[in-house]
């Protein structure tokens, strides 16, 4: 039991020094605060304008788009304040560093997501809990405990998906070395997982379902919440979680395995 603790214990002590850097370095921190959320702002009014410009997007109102935005900023937000780390992956590879982490008596995985947090974006996602809340009134959505639990999951395993698929790109640098454009590929994806699918042709809502399954984490469980889709979809949801988790799992497990080093 302490054995499967004990990546907690050690994912725990790494926010304990990150939070106490954000602390110290309180302008830095504050800085950091305003420019994630004008950044997110922008993009929300932009959101507005062309709803206003031009209707419904894919027969989906103005807080219909909201509802799936706010649950985009709820996982943002999450995977930049507690996973952001994934995205160095490519850097300890490069600079070889990669060989010190592998002789630390410590899980490889914790001890590089946690090399990288970014705790102000905490305030994004109460910002995002708050879009999602208006956006649920607006649309007169009831919400019962069961609902809340619902949302819960769907937060949960949006973040699950989203980390896992950027786990999979950024372990590309272990066979390319120099692969960052793979990640930012995925990550430039996954910013149209904002939009109804119903707006993009039937290819790429495929490959948003089945090889980049983003529409899991935004589009389907809005369709959920706002009654497009059945209840029991959250099912296809859970499968698409799992899916990703394996594959994540199995790529970096693959890489690490593959690693010699890159004469750093």
């Amino acid at each position: 039991m302490m054995k499967l603790l004990r990546p907690f214990e050690v994912y725990h002590a790494y926010i304990r020094r990150c939070f106490v850097a954000f602390i110290l370095f309180r302008v830095d921190s504050i800085i950091s605060v305003f420019s994630i959320l004008i950044s997110q702002l922008a993009s929300f009014v932009a959101l507005w304008a062309i709803t206003r410009a031009v209707g419904d997007i894919g027969g989906w109102g103005f807080y219909d788009l909201m509802l799936i935005y706010s649950i985009f900023v709820i996982i943002s937000a999450l995977n930049q304040s507690f996973l952001d780390g994934v995205w160095n992956v490519g850097w300890y590879v490069r600079s070889g560093l990669l060989d010190v982490i592998l002789i630390r008596p410590k899980p490889v995985f914790i001890q590089i997501i946690c090399n990288r947090m970014d705790l102000g974006a905490i305030v994004l996602a109460a910002v995002g809990i708050a879009l999602l809340s208006y956006s649920i009134a607006m649309l007169g959505i009831t919400v019962y405990f069961s609902t809340v639990m619902m949302i819960a999951l769907f937060i949960v395993c949006g973040v699950v998906i989203s980390t896992s698929l950027y786990l999979i790109s950024n372990s590309a640098n272990f066979w390319l070395v120099n692969g960052n454009e793979v990640s930012a590929l995925v990550q430039l994806i996954q910013e149209f997982a904002r939009y109804p699918m119903g707006v993009f042709p039937l290819g790429i809502q495929m490959v948003f379902t089945f090889i980049l399954p983003f529409a899991f984490t935004t589009f389907y469980p809005a369709s959920i919440l706002s009654g497009r889709m059945p209840t029991h979809a959250v099912f296809f949801i859970l499968i698409a979680t799992a899916a990703s988790v394996i594959a994540a799992v199995t790529v970096w497990k693959i890489g690490l395995k593959t690693y010699n080093g890159t004469g750093s």
